[in-house]
Order: C-alpha cells, then sequence, then structure tokens
C-alpha cells in the first residue's frame, strides 16, 4: 500500500482450469517471471503500439475506418465509459504500466494473469514505477487489484467492464475466438476489448529453414487473424485492426530458440506428445541450427506478425 499514488491489494487466486495445458503454460512463465522484462523486447513493443491504438480510438479524427464497412457513423467515439478495467495476461507490466498510467485516477483496474508468478512480479515492477514522481498516479486514484486468473474461465458473476486489455497473450488460449467472443460479452455499452497477439504469419525466416530441410515446423499453431476477425464482426460491435512485423534479432539461431526459454515461452516450441503433430528429433534440431547458422553470417533476424485489435461494444441500447 503505497501513502500516495496507486492503492495495490492482492484478489483471492483463481487457479487455471486443471489440466496439463494451462498447468504447463502458468509454471513455464512462472519460471520466467525474473528473466521476462529484459528479454521480451517484441512484447515491450506491441505493449507501446497497443497503448497507441488504444489513443486512438477515442479519437474519430484519427482513428481508421471499419475493415469490414467503411462506415464510422454510428460508432461512439469517446472517452471510456465509467467502470473498472480488465487486464488478463499482464506478463511483467508492459501494458499494464501505461493503463495504470492513464487510468487509474478515474477506474478500478484488475490486473491477471494465468501465472501466480507472473502476477507477482508484475505488482512489485508496477510498485517501483509508481513510487517514482515522474510516472506517480494521483493520490486519488482508484484501487488496484492483482490476481491469478484465468481469461478463459472467467468466474461468474463478473463485469462489465469499460475495457478488457492484453497484450500477446491471445496465443495461449485453447479456443481464442470463443473465449474473445465471451470477453466481448463482458463489455459494457462502448467499452472496448484491446488486444494483441502474433498470428500464424510469424517467423518467416524459421519457417523457411524448415522447409528447406523438410522438417516438420516445431511451433504450436498461432491464431490465423483473418479467420479470427471474420468470426468477430457482428452488428453490435465494430472492430478495428492493425498489423505490425516486429523483428527479432540473435548472434545465432542457437541463441533466438533459447530466447523463448528465457521468456517462459519455451511451449511455443511445442511438446504436446499427439501423434498429428511431428517434432523434429534432436538431430534434425542440430541441422536446422547449422543451416540457418551457415545462411546467416551477421546474426539472426526473425519477426513476429503482431496484430493489434480494437473491439467497441456499440449496443448502447
Amino acid at each position: 500500500m503505497f501513502e500516495s499514488g496507486p492503492q495495490f491489494s492482492s484478489l483471492p487466486r483463481n487457479d487455471p482450469k486443471d489440466d496439463r495445458y494451462k498447468q504447463a503454460i502458468a509454471q513455464s512463465f512462472g519460471q520466467a517471471s525474473t528473466t521476462y522484462a529484459n528479454q521480451a523486447t517484441a512484447q515491450r513493443a506491441c505493449a507501446h503500439i497497443l497503448l497507441d491504438l488504444l489513443s486512438r480510438v477515442s479519437r474519430a479524427d484519427d482513428c481508421p475506418e471499419d475493415e469490414g464497412s467503411g462506415d464510422r457513423s454510428n460508432l461512439h467515439f469517446q472517452s471510456l465509459p465509467a467502470g473498472p478495467i480488465l487486464e488478463f495476461g499482464c506478463g511483467t507490466g508492459f501494458l499494464t504500466q501505461g493503463l495504470i498510467a492513464r487510468f487509474a485516477k478515474d477506474h478500478a483496474l484488475e490486473i491477471t494473469d494465468l501465472s501466480p508468478a507472473m502476477v507477482a512480479e508484475c505488482q512489485r515492477q508496477m510498485a517501483t514505477a509508481f513510487a517514482r514522481p515522474d510516472v506517480a498516479a494521483s493520490e486519488n486514484s482508484a484501487t488496484i487489484r492483482f490476481s491469478a486468473l484465468d481469461a478463459e474461465a472467467i468466474p461468474s458473476p463478473a463485469g462489465p467492464y469499460a475495457l478488457i486489455a492484453s497484450n500477446f497473450a491471445l496465443q495461449w488460449f485453447q479456443t481464442p475466438q470463443r473465449s474473445l467472443e465471451q470477453l466481448r460479452r463482458l463489455l459494457m455499452p462502448g467499452g472496448w476489448l484491446l488486444v494483441s497477439f502474433p498470428s500464424r504469419r510469424s517467423f518467416p525466416q524459421w519457417r523457411s529453414h524448415c522447409e528447406a530441410l523438410d522438417l516438420p515446423f516445431p511451433a504450436r499453431d498461432l491464431p490465423d487473424a483473418e479467420v479470427l476477425l471474420a468470426g468477430l464482426r457482428s452488428r453490435d460491435s465494430h472492430s478495428i485492426s492493425e498489423a505490425h512485423w516486429l523483428p527479432l534479432q540473435f548472434d545465432n539461431a542457437l541463441a533466438f530458440l533459447r530466447h523463448f526459454k528465457a521468456i517462459g515461452a519455451q511451449n511455443q516450441i511445442s511438446r504436446e506428445k499427439r501423434s498429428d503433430l511431428p517434432r523434429p528429433t534432436p538431430a534434425q534440431f542440430r541441422h536446422l541450427i547449422t543451416r540457418w547458422n551457415q545462411h546467416s553470417s551477421h546474426g539472426i533476424t526473425d519477426q513476429y506478425h503482431a496484430v493489434c485489435l480494437a473491439i467497441q461494444n456499440r449496443n448502447f441500447e
């Protein structure tokens, strides 16, 4: 608890679903909670992009047209409605810090992650950040609460929320489209759902080297942005999407692959023992690393294809 600035408290823990997948994700990110902030450069960059998109969707003159209809006439561009804000997949707080700085004076914030260790690290990082005068919020701030939460299994009652936001977490959902639809239903009229995620177009260099060696691509499937967006469009909401290429640069291919463990995303390199999901053998991995290094004499560069999505609930009735 601060003497001034945001007031931090912890909510009772909502444990992840009792399944091996969710437990593995929570454990992996928990183990990386102390290294994530320094290693997740693309995720940090995407959080800034997402915050910029949030600023622009509240200004009609600067906002892009609806990709589905090109019609903005019925869209209520305005400040967020009065109500709480939910962040899921907070990580160590890249997006969290911007949300607190912008909204803690007028909105209660619920900051959550699947991993309890990540929640604790985020709370520690925010306590440090907002103790500094240059980022301190008003002493009249609303309460900021932290908890472990599986955003695919939010307990009832929940919401309605003025804003539900998440940076680089949707790709870990088991049913991303259905879960986004459920989250959208938790918005109050005029509220926004704001998310970013890496799409299946990510890692073109990694994929090309696997294809050249006739190796199965070992990473888990990422969301298909086009399919996801098509399924989310409705008459009761307005959607805006942007795509950005975010570079990853390393000295060599092994450092690139080890990077995923440093940010807790080693499950990105899928380890599920499924008959329909072949994996390269250790020898094939070594062959991949050797070939990639030979074709990249000045270091390794690959990219996330990051999609930023804003959905407004425009059912004002």
